[in-house]
Formats: structure tokens, C-alpha cells, sequence
């Protein structure tokens, strides 16, 4: 027998076979020359490889949508089996994630408002610290002029007590020659 066709029609399957393996769902069965069964079997197989393309085509756009950060992709068209299962798992996912990120929304609303809140008292207690160190250089200011007019009042009350001593010891002398004075005023008003 001639089995060259048989062999052919085997390769070819072998062939769209291993592309789908790999992940190629665009190779199909030709349908040229066949009749019968194997014309059944050749349709069979390529409407299988189109029903995967379809499904694993529509969730992968869902998947690519969802990492450019487009929720709203959704895999539409009814499959049966495994690939119904594989549309609600995908629809699924995307609808978890939307609510995922939600309520992450919700619990980062609170964050954002109190970092908000500590960013400006932050600004506040920054204001108010520059505002108190120029106060403090303002008062350490006026505490040096202070120092320096103590230090002058001390000076002149130095010097004042000083001329108040001389003042005294002057008075006191003063004070001999007058005594001696009345005492020579008294002496000379008894010798007249």
C-alpha cells in the first residue's frame, strides 16, 4: 500500500499539534483533499484550536488591560467547560481586583488625610520654631545689652561710691576745719 498521503496527513497533525503545544494556536488542519472522516477530524481539530485561540485570546486581553491598569476589559463570549470556567475565574479576578483596590483606596483616604495633617503641622511647628529662634536671638540681643548696662550701672555705681568716699574724707576734712575754725572763731571772740 501506498502510504505516503497517510504519512503526510500524519505529519501535518503532528505538526499543528506541536504548534499548540507551544502555545501557536493559528495553525490548522488543511481541508484540502479531504472527505469522510478525516475531513471531520481536520474540521474537529481546527474548530478546537479556534475555540482555545478565542478564549485564551479574549482572557489575555483581559490580563494585558489589566496591567496597563484598564479594568474594565471583560471576556464576553460564552464558553462551555473548562473554558467557562477559565471566563468566570478571569472576570472574576478583574472584579476582585477593582474591589481590592477600593477598599485600598478607602483605607489610603485616612492615610493620605493624616499625613496631609502632619505635613502641615509639620509646616506650622517649623514656622512657629523659626519664629522662637528669632525671638531667642531677639532676647539673647536685649540680655546682652542688658549684661552691658549692669556692667556700665556697676561702673558708675563703682565710680559713685568712689566719689562719695572722696566726697566723705573730703567733708570730714572739711568738717576738722570748720571745728578748728569755730574753735579759733570762740578763742578769738574771748581775747577780745
Amino acid at each position: 500500500l501506498d502510504r505516503t498521503q497517510d504519512v503526510a496527513r500524519e505529519r501535518e497533525l503532528h505538526e499543528v499539534a506541536d504548534r499548540a503545544n507551544r502555545g501557536d494556536l493559528h495553525a490548522r488542519m488543511s481541508l484540502d483533499g479531504k472527505s469522510g472522516r478525516e475531513l471531520d477530524l481536520a474540521r474537529s481539530i481546527n474548530s478546537m484550536l479556534e475555540a482555545s485561540q478565542f478564549v485564551i485570546g479574549e482572557t489575555m486581553d483581559v490580563f494585558s488591560c489589566m496591567a496597563r491598569g484598564d479594568l474594565s476589559k471583560r471576556v464576553k463570549r460564552d464558553y462551555e467547560g473548562a473554558f467557562a470556567k477559565l471566563k468566570a475565574d478571569a472576570n472574576e479576578t478583574v472584579t476582585h481586583f477593582i474591589r481590592v483596590l477600593a477598599s485600598l483606596n478607602a483605607a489610603v483616604r485616612p492615610v493620605k488625610a493624616a499625613a496631609t495633617e502632619i505635613a502641615e503641622g509639620n509646616l506650622n511647628l517649623n514656622r512657629r520654631t523659626e519664629q522662637q529662634a528669632a525671638s531667642l536671638e531677639r532676647t539673647t540681643m536685649s540680655m546682652r545689652t542688658l549684661a552691658d548696662t549692669v556692667k556700665r550701672n556697676a561702673d558708675n555705681a563703682q565710680r559713685a561710691n568712689e566719689l562719695v568716699r572722696v566726697a566723705r574724707e573730703e567733708a570730714e576734712v572739711g568738717g576738722r576745719v570748720v571745728r578748728d575754725a569755730v574753735t579759733a572763731m570762740s578763742a578769738i571772740r574771748a581775747s577780745s
